[in-house]
């Protein structure tokens, strides 16, 4: 018998995909306002206009999560250029990141 083609998979396989999560939030124990320490850098980068060299410059540090969508975690920067933190922001994958107490 082939499952995949009943109406009643078909029903459950749609009940299921809506109800997955499409925020980070939802997929991490992670919120606006946690610490988080940048632990790798994403595998793929816009290149140009120093990007990857910001990424790096961030490993190791320790910054709160000030936004969450689309599955990424934004972080404000700036200090790592020596700027207000507010000036520059990424937003990094929650893989890429470890939360910390």
């Amino acid at each position: 018998m082939d499952v995949a083609g009943t109406t009643a998979f078909r029903r459950l396989t749609f009940w299921y995909e809506k109800d997955l999560p499409t925020d980070a939030a939802e997929w991490c124990d992670m919120k606006i306002g946690d610490l988080v320490e940048v632990v790798a850098v994403p595998a793929s980068l816009p290149s140009g206009m120093g990007t990857q060299a910001l990424f790096e410059a961030c490993v190791g540090r320790v910054f709160p999560i000030e936004g969450i969508e689309n599955g990424l975690l934004e972080l404000h920067v700036g200090e790592v250029v020596g700027e207000k933190n507010y000036m520059h922001s990424i937003w990094i994958e929650p893989e890429c990141v470890r939360l910390r107490p």
